[in-house]
């Protein structure tokens, strides 16, 4: 099902920016941005990954003024993904058919 590899997408590439054991500064790379841009345009109609996308500039333009530490903003993010993750996850089930709804079609069918 397509949304179960979306779902898996938003858990393996919006990692977690801290992987290594050591704070690292993401908002300014341009090689993760450009990686994040274009997921975004790929993925721009799942709403959970716009409302992460939002969340992530947010932020990353407060770590840039001073307004938080990266420390923050990336425990900030990361249980914001976590909580897209589950929604996201909520709805792909809520979508999937059930064990009647499949038989009833079989016996219509």
């Amino acid at each position: 099902m397509k949304l179960t590899r979306i779902a898996c997408l938003l858990l393996l590439v919006a990692r977690p920016l801290a992987a290594s054991g050591e704070t690292v500064n993401y908002c300014n790379d341009a090689e993760v941005q450009q990686d994040w841009s274009k997921l975004m345009a790929k993925y721009r109609h799942i709403p959970e990954w716009q409302d992460i996308d939002r969340y992530r500039t947010t932020l990353c333009n407060e770590v840039n003024s001073g307004e938080i530490s990266v420390e923050a903003a990336i425990e900030l993010f990361e249980n914001a993904r976590t909580q897209k993750i589950e929604e996201l996850r909520e709805r792909i089930k809520r979508q999937m058919p059930t064990e009647q709804d499949r038989a009833s079609r079989s016996q219509i069918g």
